[in-house]
């Protein structure tokens, strides 16, 4: 059935096979009953099985018992969902096959946006957000299909929610972890604790701290024999409620997150496992800082909130070329991005249990995206090549560094919408529900460009400066950044939603919901409407604003729960049209990179989620997702400016599923819980064909992966408020591939699963 072979093939099968066979163990053994989960996918508060569309969640217990640290957990145990990263600074979730063009490209914006509680986090350029610590998260909702309109712009393949738990003002609790763990015989160290404070029976305190670090498994031999993509990241979160009487309520948030990876976790099969040899050292550090303020007032018939929110984030790609053993000091190649987001959005909505329920409030995003690409040298270096240093450009962060090119970039969106969801009980079992976000899109792009320094011939300078020419230094005088304005421009971003639900039982829901997704246009890196070529006129023309891209989800399911309630099952089936799918390009003449609209897209697929104890000491979890996604149609220009196929498979596989078995025992009057979970990951595309547009790429880039399997397990200790864990990831030691960066002249750009892992995890709770 999964075509898999060897040993990896049998354990896999093996425990499929037996897994499979539980639901039916289940119809006689069910005694349990599976606890409700509510979430707040409808910006409003409801059972999970009552929500007309396909929603997973991650519940709190089952992110610290299964040790689910970051995207890459989160994905391969939820339907639908794939997480796909490049590098530290360009990684993306993937809903439904619907994705950016490829990882390797920055320009185009991402499908899926990340919150944290009411805050979009999410930027095309900076990924940091969504690698936030997911310690005392209460839970994550994925919610699929596009969410345009309660969640706007951004969300044209769905929404990932990571909801943090609130300060509670009737006791004081605490909770703390420590992990310590070794992968090749490299050391993983995770601390992470909590704090609630009630200040008065209305006011209370909640401080969440965490540091991770990992020593890396990779070794770049250019550099030794130590690996070099080390890991670290330590952050805080602190939330402060009020209730300042009976109707108002106030919560302060702040975060803080700051992570460094050394290297990139990837290798060159040709020298051998976990190897590579490249004078290339990639480091990536980031950081991000959120306030948050919401503000609750109860009218009676409704609930009136304001959520206000300020986030400053920034990441950056650092390439030192002076490691390349050339006559030069230090020279660098650094890539920033910065964003600045202001948030708000006011909502009311309706209180009670009335036939008729509704939402409506008005948002605005202001963002302010500023990315910086700038290769210094030393001053040392200068003056040897005969130049003066004296009027240089001030370069924030390279005060120490004489500046030769560079290039600043930013882009300011505002997008401004009011948005409304009414839900009509039209009889005691049948529901109706419409949505619109009626809004507008606004940017301004600009682009600063310039340098101090020249060659004595444009060809020369970086040529110059990678290999050592001794061509001088000529017209040492600063140039200033020149203003260029690309455009700027506004669009309507209209998006709607239709749905409904039958209760055809008490414990059977069906639904189903049309609902429309919009991502915003792109202006491109050329200063003029159809720019074309210096080397070759007649190539491809590239326009100065894309085309908005947009996408049609029909999608009909049922929710069911059996057994008394100790067995639930959620079916999916689903259609997706995707218009004018926004890729990135580069012509092929003068290599500059582009937006450009790369045809349509048809998306076929099944989600399956069964969860349920089957009897008093054992929880078993299963989902698996079926799916076909294509280019369906592309037009002769879209094909020869982006290199879209017909028939060409999207971003994601066909075919995965994941598998979770829970045990109690009682032993010594202590509690033992047994754990273990796979998945299966089938094979997929490693990007979109793009054989016009990204010219001099090796095939390789886009290349199918080969499917593949992970596996982890666990043994805990349950000891009054103590638990001591002892896990497993990657038991199986799988090293199959599950990403390849293109390599354009650098080697070593094959990603695996990080290698078995085994580790020690203790915690303590007063909660």
């Amino acid at each position: 059935m999964f075509n898999n072979s060897g040993r990896t093939g049998v354990i896999y099968s093996a425990l499929l096979g037996s897994l499979l066979l539980m639901p039916t163990q289940a119809l006689t053994q069910g005694d349990m009953v599976i606890e409700e989960i509510m979430v707040t996918a409808t910006k409003r508060e409801e059972r999970l099985q009552d929500v007309p569309m396909a929603v997973s969640v991650l519940t709190e217990d089952e992110i610290q018992s299964r040790g689910i640290e970051n995207p890459y957990d989160i994905a391969r145990r939820t339907a639908g969902l794939d997480f796909q990263s490049a590098s530290g600074l360009n990684s993306q979730y993937i809903i439904r096959g619907v994705s950016m063009s490829s990882s390797q490209g920055t320009k185009v914006d991402k499908t899926v946006m990340v919150y944290l509680d009411d805050m979009p986090i999410t930027s095309s350029l900076n990924d940091v957000q969504a690698h936030l610590n997911l310690y005392d998260i209460g839970r994550i909702e994925v919610l699929k299909g596009p969410q345009g309109t309660l969640f706007g712009s951004g969300t044209l393949a769905g929404v990932v929610r990571m909801i943090s738990n609130q300060p509670d003002p009737t006791s004081l609790d605490y909770s703390v972890k420590l992990e310590v763990g070794s992968t090749k015989g490299q050391m993983r160290q995770r601390v992470g604790g909590m704090v609630n404070i009630p200040l008065s029976d209305t006011m209370a305190l909640r401080v969440v701290g965490y540091n991770n670090s990992e020593d890396g498994y990779n070794t770049n031999t250019y550099f030794g024999d130590s690996p070099t993509d080390n890991y670290e990241d330590y952050g805080l979160r602190a939330n402060l409620s009020w209730e300042i009487n009976d109707q108002f309520k106030a919560k302060l948030g702040y975060v803080y997150h700051d992570q460094q990876m050394d290297d990139m976790s990837l290798h060159d099969p040709e020298l051998g496992q976990f190897k590579r040899d490249s004078w290339l050292m990639e480091t990536y550090p980031a950081d991000v800082e959120y306030y948050n303020l919401t503000l609750e007032y109860d009218l009676g018939f409704a609930t009136l909130m304001s959520s206000s929110n300020y986030l400053d984030s920034f990441s950056m790609q650092n390439n030192n070329l002076a490691n390349i053993g050339l006559p030069m000091v230090d020279i660098g190649i650094a890539f920033g991005n910065a964003e600045i987001a202001k948030v708000q959005e006011v909502r009311l909505t309706s209180s009670g249990d009335s036939r008729l329920q509704w939402v409506a409030g008005y948002f605005r995003a202001d963002r302010e995206n500023d990315y910086k690409q700038v290769l210094h040298t030393s001053d040392a270096w200068v003056e040897s090549r005969g130049g003066t240093i004296a009027g240089l450009f001030d370069e924030p962060g390279y005060a120490d560094n004489a500046f030769i090119y560079g290039s600043y970039r930013t882009n300011n969106t505002i997008e401004s919408a009011l948005f409304a969801e009414v839900s009509y009980d039209i009889t005691d079992s049948l529901k109706g529900t419409i949505g619109i976000r009626r809004g507008t899109f606004e940017q301004d792009d600009e682009r600063f460009a310039g340098g101090n320094c020249c060659w004595t011939s444009p060809g020369n300078f970086l040529f110059g400066v990678v290999f050592g020419q001794n061509a001088p230094l000529v017209g040492w005088t600063p140039t200033p950044y020149d203003n260029v304005l690309f455009g700027t421009g506004k669009v309507d971003a209209d998006t709607s939603k239709l749905a409904l639900a039958w209760q055809a039982t008490d414990d059977t829901n069906f639904y189903a919901t049309v609902s429309e997704g919009w991502r915003a246009p792109k202006y491109n890196g050329e200063a003029v409407e159809g720019a074309v070529s210096p080397v070759d006129p007649t190539d491809i023309v590239i326009n100065l604003l894309s085309e908005p891209d947009s996408l049609w989800n029909y999608e009909v399911g049922v929710k069911s729960t059996w057994l008394d309630g100790s067995l639930t099952t959620n079916v999916a089936l689903y259609q997706i049209d995707w218009e004018q799918i926004q890729r990135q390009a580069t012509r092929r003449s003068d290599s500059a990179g582009f937006v450009a609209n790369g045809g349509d897209a048809d998306i076929k697929g099944l989600e399956f989620e069964l969860f349920g104890a089957v009897n008093d000491g054992l929880n078993i979890g299963f989902n698996a997702t079926f799916q076909d996604a294509e280019i369906a149609n592309a037009t002769a220009d879209q094909q020869a400016a982006t290199g879209s196929s017909i028939g060409a498979r999207l971003v994601s596989p066909k075919f995965k599923a994941a598998l979770f078995v829970e045990k109690y025992v009682n032993m010594a009057g202590k509690e033992l819980i047994l754990r273990g979970d796979v998945q299966h990951i089938g094979s997929a595309p490693n990007g979109m064909p793009n054989t016009v547009g990204q010219v001099g790429v090796p095939s390789s880039a886009f290349e199918m992966i080969d499917s593949y399997q992970n596996m982890n397990a666990s043994v805990a200790w349950k000891m009054g408020d103590w638990d001591v864990q002892l896990y497993g990831e990657n038991i199986i030691d799988n090293d199959d591939y599950t990403f390849i960066l293109p390599e354009f002249s650098i080697p070593g750009r094959h990603g695996t699963l990080r290698p078995r892992t085994f580790g020690i995890r203790v915690s303590t709770s007063r909660q």
